[in-house]
């Protein structure tokens, strides 16, 4: 709600995106969101390219103990979070150089000067900028242990400097930094905007269900926990039901050892099956699932649980279910909010 705190996108990567980055192009999730920034006017760092450009060099591996590679850059140790003496320090090097760029820019902005044009976006050129350069600046990375300038280097003053430094020229600086929003970027309507969580334990349900408090019951395990209560059911039928208006519908709930699947019936139609379990289904974790495909108008769905056993060995390839194969026996289905994007309907309208 307040129009004078920016926001800026940043994207991160692991080693399997490797072979889309060479290609120069974003991974899926990334181009989405630069199809938002570039609507919006939002900022976007990619902290990737820099890490790629030195893996197509073969200075840098993805995955590793760092004793093992002698000479050579080694980012994480699983291929997703980074070391922070490398892979940190890549990234905090990226957002270092795009600041000191973003601040440039403002500075001109501010001091009456044209601001340079902004960065050519994945979404506006169809790629991902040159390896080696970000969506915001260009340039290589300095070597490892000579950090980028930061922003207060940059540019003095800043929208990032000490309050004291811009206090004389505060109302016109406000002033420079508030951004109009534009209409919505889906002229179908079909945005979150009327977005809402209901907690589960407000909804209608049908057959053997428990009220659980996951500070202390089942799936007790999730840090941090985002439920304040959690519905839980083993019984084969059972089902949460609600009547609403719009067109997105799903549930927030918990993926472990213990869950199974829903059927999900909507408007009478033959069930939908949604798995609740997956291949890092060894430990417990918030998820959740969304209807899709639905037109905007009121809608009857029915969340029931499914008889349907799931072979867990097969999904899990073995790990940990040999060792604890009690744990993985039951097939429970789990709610702690209702996501949707529209207002509940009563039942007789």
């Amino acid at each position: 709600q307040d129009r004078y705190t920016d926001i800026c996108f940043l994207y991160t990567m692991t080693g399997d995106m490797d072979s889309t980055l060479q290609k120069g192009r974003l991974p899926a999730a990334a181009r989405a969101m630069e199809d938002i920034a570039s609507w919006y006017g939002i900022p976007s760092i990619d902290l990737c390219l820099e890490v790629a450009a030195l893996a197509k060099k073969g200075d840098l591996v993805y995955k590793g103990k760092r004793e093992d590679f002698p000479g050579k850059m080694v980012f994480s140790p699983d291929n997703v979070h980074p070391y922070p003496e490398t892979g940190h320090r890549l990234y905090t090097e990226a957002i270092a150089r795009s600041f000191a760029g973003m601040d440039a820019g403002q500075a001109a902005v501010s001091s009456g000067h044209a601001a340079p044009p902004p960065a050519q976006t994945a979404a506006s050129s169809g790629q991902a900028p040159p390896l080696g350069q970000t969506a915001a600046s260009s340039g290589q990375a300095p070597p490892l242990g000579q950090t980028a300038p930061s922003s207060r280097q940059a540019a003095a003053p800043s929208r990032h400097a000490s309050a004291s430094s811009r206090q004389p020229s505060l109302a016109a600086s406000m002033a420079t930094y508030a951004h109009p929003i534009p209409a919505a970027c889906d002229p179908e309507g079909k945005d979150w905007e009327d977005a809402r969580m209901i907690s589960a334990d407000q909804l209608t349900t049908t057959g053997g269900w428990t009220v659980l408090s996951p500070a202390k019951d089942g799936a007790g395990s999730l840090t941090p926990n985002p439920f304040p209560v959690l519905l839980r059911s083993v019984a084969p039928g059972a089902a949460i039901r609600v009547k609403f208006e719009g067109t997105k519908i799903g549930l927030f709930d918990v993926i472990g050892p213990g869950t199974g699947q829903y059927e999900v019936i909507v408007d009478a139609q033959p069930p939908r099956i949604y798995r609740r379990f997956d291949g890092f289904g060894s430990s417990w974790r918030a998820h959740y699932f969304i209807l899709s495909g639905l037109t905007r108008g009121i809608h009857t769905i029915e969340f029931r649980v499914s008889a349907q056993t799931l072979d867990k060995k097969t999904i899990l390839k073995g790990k940990d279910i040999d060792e604890n194969p009690d744990k993985y026996k039951e097939n429970a289905c789990f709610a702690g909010y209702l996501l949707l994007d529209g207002p509940l309907v009563p039942e007789n309208k």
